[in-house]
């Protein structure tokens, strides 16, 4: 494998019965999806996989998207939206962090504070993706709120933290311990 291995997902989309699921079939190399003459075979979300050398994409096959006339097509209306709002959450949450990391590093200029900040942003992100994952509840606009909600809240903290710290970093240099210094910030910030 190089090391520039590279992935991401791509959400098939469109209307009922124009080759969709033969596409994803094509791409994939193998027979995942059910192909049939008659439209709305593909009632639920298929994930499908194609590998290469230093690549890998996960696509997204979706139900036809169309007037729903039937509690069946509302169904499968929402399976296919569900797919194209998860493509969405994830691309406003990469936005929202890159805008973040580069407002962390313009704001503390020292590395060891940004560094500090973006493992913390890393840490609540990964926990509560965990917690969506683990509990198998589905991306959507709820998804987007959740994720934009907590990391700004997060860097609120970090950042009002880490200034009370960079206040208090001349008490260091005569004796305090760094401890004491940290837990005493973290509780100021509490308080508000």
């Amino acid at each position: 494998m190089s090391q520039k291995f590279r992935s991401g997902f791509v959400a098939i989309m469109g209307r009922p019965n124009v080759g969709k699921s033969s596409l994803l079939n094509r791409f994939v190399g193998e027979h995942v999806a059910i192909v049939s003459n008659h439209p709305q075979t593909t009632r639920n979300k298929l994930l499908g996989v194609a590998t290469g050398e230093d690549w890998q994409i996960v696509f997204v096959d979706t139900p036809g998207i169309h007037k729903p006339r039937t509690r069946l097509g509302e169904y499968m209306m929402k399976s296919a939206e569900d797919a194209r709002e998860g493509v969405d959450a994830v691309l406003a949450v990469v936005i929202a962090v890159i805008l973040m990391l580069l407002y962390i590093f313009i704001r503390f200029r020292d590395i060891r504070f940004a560094t500090a900040a973006v493992i913390a942003l890393c840490h609540d992100v990964l926990v509560t993706l965990t917690a969506y994952a683990l509990l198998r509840i589905s991306v959507g606009n709820a998804f987007i709120a959740v994720m934009l909600t907590i990391l700004g809240y997060s860097i609120n903290s970090t950042i009002v933290i880490f200034d009370r710290i960079r206040e208090k970093l001349p008490l260091l240099k005569r004796g305090g311990r760094l401890a004491d210094l940290v837990d005493s910030a973290v509780n100021q910030t509490l308080t508000r």
